[in-house]
This record gives structure tokens, C-alpha cells and sequence, in this order.
């Protein structure tokens, strides 16, 4: 294993040195808890999205309107001849950005789709990347009432601030996960 993976690892090594209660061997790499995740504001939220999903992430810039667009695709960028739809996930989300866009952000993704053309998303801050371990993510709350928790999978605490968890893929509406229904869209 990498450096890397070695970091990933639970502190629990010296257990992994004797066979399990099975009689076989431990397998190491099934013991992996601790997953990296970006953190970034949309409006006064901080959420968190696994960094395995990020190509890169650009300071604001000017972004090109699409004729018909829906209000969720912003328009494109151009990132070193290759353009770039950038939506607006705060929608989606139920969230509002603010409007200054001073410390905005774009993050670019890479969700290793079938889609030729690359994504982005438009963020009001970036904080940093943390790893964060499995056993400190609590479940997205039941609330009575029918709340929709869309693309939120979990909620955990960064330096002692709520962080919510979120599936990118479900936050764009892609298929093979659970899409977030649309302010019009009723059961």
C-alpha cells in the first residue's frame, strides 16, 4: 500500500496482526473507515462531497449563458479549450447562494459518466479537504412530515461545525442515483 492508503487506515493495526475469530487472516484493506471529502459553503451551509469526484476546482469567472437553459445550468466555461457546463446544485439542494462572488468558486468534476462533456458546479466558498471516518457520519435524520433528504446521505461535524453530506451524482440528477425532484415535480 501507498502512503497514502496507510493513512486511510484505522489506528486498530495491532489487532489486524492476529487471525480473526474465523481463523483466517484479517483483510486489511476491508478495514479502510476514513474517506476524503472537499468542504465548501453554498449560502450559509457547509457541505461536503467526496474529493474522489473533483478534477479540480478554479476561482470565479465569467460564465457564458445558454440560450434555453434551465435556471440550474448557469452556462459554460472555457477551461483550456474544453468547455464546460456549470450548474447550480444550490437549487436542487433548497439552498440560496449569496450573491457576492468574490470567494466563489468553481469545482469541476470528474463523475467518470458516460457524458462527453464535463460538469461543474458553482460554489460561494471553499474551505479545505478533511477525512472524515464512517463512524463519525450520523444518518440523515427522520423527520416526520415527508422530508425529501435528496442527495444529503449523512451529516457529521468539522472542527465543531454541522457539515452536511452530499452525493454529487444525485445533487446533478444523474442517472444511477436518487435525483432530486424539481420545484414543479409532484408524486
Amino acid at each position: 500500500p501507498t502512503g497514502n492508503e496507510r493513512d486511510l487506515r484505522m489506528t486498530a493495526a495491532p489487532l489486524l496482526q492476529e487471525p480473526s475469530q474465523f481463523g483466517h487472516p484479517v483483510d486489511i484493506e476491508a478495514t479502510e473507515t476514513r474517506r476524503a471529502y472537499v468542504t465548501f459553503d453554498i449560502g450559509n451551509q457547509i457541505l461536503a462531497a467526496d474529493v474522489a469526484d473533483v478534477r479540480e476546482i478554479l476561482d470565479h469567472q465569467v460564465i457564458a449563458p445558454l440560450p434555453n437553459a434551465t435556471a440550474a445550468l448557469l452556462g459554460m466555461i472555457d477551461l483550456r479549450g474544453e468547455g464546460i457546463a456549470v450548474m447550480d446544485i444550490a437549487q436542487s439542494l433548497g439552498l440560496a447562494r449569496q450573491v457576492d462572488d468574490r470567494n466563489g468558486r468553481i469545482i469541476v468534476l470528474d463523475l467518470q459518466t458516460d457524458r462527453a462533456a464535463a460538469i461543474a458546479i458553482v460554489v460561494d466558498r471553499v474551505r479545505t479537504v478533511v477525512e472524515v471516518d464512517e463512524a463519525a457520519v450520523d444518518p440523515v435524520p427522520a423527520v416526520p412530515g415527508g422530508w425529501n433528504s435528496g442527495a444529503m446521505f449523512g451529516l457529521t461535524r468539522v472542527e465543531g461545525e454541522l457539515v452536511y453530506m452530499i452525493d454529487l451524482r444525485a445533487a446533478l440528477g444523474q442517472s444511477g442515483s436518487a435525483a432530486l425532484p424539481g420545484p414543479f415535480d409532484f408524486d
